[in-house]
């Protein structure tokens, strides 16, 4: 089944720049908001804004304490026979190296101590089972793993895969933390497409001492029962054909589909137990989850991403296999939520089914659909949900699509709400060939949920907007469609056609967790073949820093720029990420008068002076409570930028005749009398004379309005006014200077007969700046005997 999808080499990722040693905070860092008259104090007051968070350690999964834990992680089951190859898959989600010791037992309980093994930080890496047995000898071409290593829960994800080329088969198992499980009961089911599939039982024994260990195995179609009890010595590992047991001969027909159950008389994990139900011929691998019924803790089960329509022109059938592992009877619902092409979303809903202790039925969703007409080239994604009657963590399942010819099977696996850690997500991802990575993830919840994401590569990241998802919607994250389509992220950035590989996190944002579910699948869809990969953080992603963006801007009267507010997150364990546009902030300004930035931090220069732009917002944090479960403690986040206006245009004097006068606050009086010809100018018989407005532009002006906007009539209406403009015109422009410079000639009328009480003349001065436009005015006051 994984075909050319887990190549048989060794390999890995470049270390990523990023790396912290501090945690996120959550302090809440309240900042005064009083204004400042001069620049330097708008500027000291700045540097106190701008404490980061990052300054303060968050006792985030344990905070520092916890990077000091110890973890022991098993696999049941490796193998270089038969054709396999078998690879091992670390993937560090923190922000430090990891050191990991492995330890391979052969199938007899021999030890071999592997050499130490460093994880980048932020990367993920290939072991080749190959490497590790050419030096500890052939009695470890088979047999179980484990692997130490020190740092917080979850930090370190890892998965075996085992790889078949010539048959297209692979199974994939993720490691197991021993020393948490809930009880010594382990239950799995599968499914073939034909009797002449085969079941392989794997048993291993994780600790140095023997157990004893009772297996049931119940096949349905045809139905058939076998119990085993065997003895496990330490370390070791059994791998057992079901046929032999089910019907007593290995070449006989296997039941289509059934139910396997594993108790042993130790303690919780003493025992790992996985199955791989394969039919060569076909082509068909699937791998069988076992899972802890004493580990339930709701009745509802979901999954992320079930595949709905065609692979290389070959049907897919959507099949549920599920069993009672109860002692009462229990009835099973569910239901399809569905995302189509439109973005529309509905669902159908799955007949009922009755099961009694210890039943195993397979649920058809295929036929479902097709009684409800859905058009499946429609459907862009899909979910899968299920809720029982019966005791929590009783229904054991396995969901799949199968293909006609069965060699193609795309598993979606099953949990427990809430029984997750978070509702987080750390996976690699790929671009191999025709092989590409494709990231689920789904709202488990009746109201709209929301997530970031973050995708690092090679060099930097790329970090996709806020991401809604609607009530039951499951969310499909294509990555080679990102990359190939060079979409911008939030922050403009592309994925460079050259990467290949990276990881990918994301987290819920708000403040309730497990709302989401994901998992990464790694496709090619020339071939069918997938496999499936999830890990959760030990908490989601918390504030780590913050700031108003641009820090500083001055601008003329009347511009506007946008002032936003930005984010910096940190995961759990330290790793902080990008920035992004903070979520809805509230902006406001010491001085509105001087910058308004409305509701959305778009600022318009009002009037002449420094201000100060302040962003606030709710920003998500979390901590580790005493219970060991994620809490959540919102963070206040507050800062600001300095924002700066200057005139439009400074007008320096007016002149007329011999009298002179400088604006003071844009207003420029000049005295008839010390013109040297007051009566000229206010005399009882109308007339013309001549004043002349000098003034500089701004810096960024580019040219002068040449139309009547550029001078306004006077400010009263003309008819009761003393003196009206006749005419105006620009002189002496130079836009080369420093400052830039330029005159206004005006013509004034003087009414005969005036009131000589009004005698402003109003002047605007407007022109063209960059992009925009700036527009000034002033008025000239002739002031008569």
């Amino acid at each position: 089944m994984l075909r050319n999808l887990i190549q048989p080499r060794t390999y890995r990722i470049n270390k990523f720049s990023l790396c912290f040693w501090a945690t996120a905070t959550l302090m809440f860092v309240i900042l005064s908001l009083s204004g400042f008259s001069r620049l330097a104090n708008v500027k000291a007051r700045r540097s106190v804004s701008t404490v980061n968070a990052k300054d303060t350690k968050l006792g985030c999964c344990g905070g520092d304490e916890a990077n000091k834990k110890e973890h022991v992680l098993a696999g049941s089951y490796y193998t270089l026979k038969d054709g396999f190859s078998a690879q091992l898959l670390l993937n560090n989600k923190g922000p430090v190296p990891i050191e990991v010791q492995p330890t391979l037992f052969s199938l007899k309980g021999a030890r071999f101590n592997a050499p130490l093994v460093t994880v980048d930080a932020t990367a993920h890496l290939f072991i080749d089972f190959n490497d590790w047995v050419a030096l500890a000898g052939e009695q470890f071409r088979e047999g179980s793993v484990q692997l130490k290593h020190v740092g917080k829960d979850l930090v370190l994800g890892t998965q075996i895969y085992l790889t078949n080329e010539t048959h297209s088969l692979g199974f994939e198992e993720k490691l197991t933390e021993l020393g948490q499980g809930a009880s010594t009961r382990l239950e799995g089911v599968w499914w073939l497409p034909s009797p002449k599939g085969e079941v392989t039982l794997v048993l291993s024994n994780t600790t140095d001492g023997p157990l004893t260990v009772s297996v049931k195995i119940l096949g349905e179609e045809p139905k058939r029962a076998a119990d085993i009890t065997l003895e496990l010595l330490p370390y070791e590992t059994k791998v057992l054909n079901s046929q032999r047991y089910l019907v007593g001969k290995m070449q006989a027909a296997m039941s289509s589909f059934g139910s396997i159950s594993v108790s042993h008389n130790g303690t919780p994990h003493d025992v790992l137990a996985r199955a791989m139900a394969a039919d060569a011929d076909q082509g068909f691998s699937l791998p069988i989850q076992f899972s802890d019924p004493g580990g339930g803790k709701s009745n509802r089960l979901q999954g992320a991403g079930l595949r709905i329509g065609r692979v290389r022109k070959e049907p897919l059938s959507q099949k549920v296999v599920v069993h009672n592992a109860g002692q009462t009877a229990t009835s099973v619902t569910g239901r399809v939520p569905y995302t189509k092409s439109d973005k529309s979303m509905t669902e159908v809903n799955l007949s009922p089914v009755e099961l009694a202790p210890d039943e195993t039925r397979v649920i058809d969703v295929s036929l479902a659909l097709d009684s409800h007409g859905i058009r499946r080239n429609e459907i862009v994604s899909a979910g899968l949900e299920l809720e029982h009657t019966g005791p929590l963590g009783s229904l054991i399942t396995s969901a799949f699509s199968v293909s006609l010819s069965g060699n193609h099977v795309f598993r979606v696996p099953l949990w427990d709400i809430a029984a997750q850690r978070s509702a987080t997500g750390g996976y690699p991802w790929f671009i191999d060939g025709n092989s590409a990575t494709v990231v689920y993830v789904k709202n488990v919840t009746a109201v709209p949920q929301h997530y970031r994401m973050y995708l690092k590569l090679s060099e930097g990241e790329y970090v996709p907007g806020l991401t809604t998802v609607a009530p039951g919607q499951t969310a499909l994250i294509d990555v080679r469609r990102l990359r190939d389509g060079q979409i911008p992220d939030v922050n403009g950035k592309t994925i460079p056609l050259h990467e290949t590989q990276g990881q990918v996190q994301w987290s819920m944002t708000g403040g309730v967790d497990r709302v989401l579910i994901g998992r990464s699948e790694q496709v090619d869809l020339v071939s069918g073949t997938s496999s499936n990969y999830a890990c959760q953080n030990c908490c989601g992603n918390s504030f780590y820093d913050g700031w108003v963006t641009p820090g500083e801007s001055s601008g003329i009267e009347g511009y506007q720029l946008l002032f936003t507010a930005m984010q910096r997150d940190a995961n759990c364990y330290g790793q902080a990420y990008l920035p992004y546009p903070a979520s809805v902030p509230s902006y406001f300004s010491t001085d509105n008068s001087v910058c308004d930035p409305g509701f959305t931090g778009l600022t318009t220069g009002v009037g002449t002076g420094t201000s100060i732009i302040n962003a606030g917002w709710t920003a998500d944090a979390w901590f580790m409570g005493l219970s060991e479960q994620c809490e959540y403690t919102p963070v206040e986040a507050v800062r600001e930028a300095i924002c700066a206006v200057r005139p439009a245009v400074d007008f320096v004097r007016a002149t007329m005749y011999s009298a002179t006068s400088e604006f003071n606050t844009r207003v420029a009086t000049l005295n008839a009398l010390d013109s040297g010809r007051p009566e000229e100018i206010c005399g009882d018989d109308s007339g013309d004379f001549e004043a002349r407005v000098f003034f500089n532009l701004p810096a960024e002006a580019t040219g002068l309005s040449n139309t009547r906007s550029g001078a306004n009539e006077v400010g009263e209406p003309p008819n009761i006014n003393d003196f009206i403009l006749r005419g105006w015109r620009f002189e002496n422009v130079n836009t080369s200077s420093v400052p830039k410079k330029g005159e206004m000639l005006i013509t004034l009328l003087r009414r005969g007969g005036g009131t000589r009480e009004r005698n402003s003349i109003s002047i605007k001065v407007a022109g063209d700046y960059g992009t925009g436009t700036f527009s000034t005015e002033a008025l000239v006051k002739v002031v008569c005997p």
